[in-house]
């Protein structure tokens, strides 16, 4: 249960959340378009011969994914960070480190 300022409390229904976030096209549409700007900042950046791949996978939810294949990638990324770039330039905040 949480609540916030004036007493009022609420329970969040996780359940109804998940299947809603599975079920609705409208947030699967926005995530979909949400890698596709991630994926096309990084073919901006990536060097010729990389693939930039990505796609919805849904479990639980739905999780935006954006791969580069190549073998160098992960040198690269850990380099240069073309793929931070990418998400930044896309509008999100990309973690940096663990921690």
């Amino acid at each position: 249960m949480a609540s916030r300022g004036g007493g009022g409390s609420f329970r969040i229904n996780h359940a109804g959340v998940a299947e809603m976030l599975k079920t609705e096209s409208g947030i699967q549409d926005l995530i979909s378009g949400m890698t596709a700007d991630v994926a096309a900042e990084a073919e901006i950046r990536f060097p010729d011969g990389f693939t930039i791949l990505n796609g919805v996978l849904t479990t639980d939810r739905p999780q935006g994914n954006v791969t580069v294949v190549n073998r160098s990638a992960e040198p690269m990324e850990a380099k240069y960070g073309y793929l931070s770039q990418s998400a930044e330039a896309a509008g999100f905040e990309p973690m940096r480190g663990r921690g």
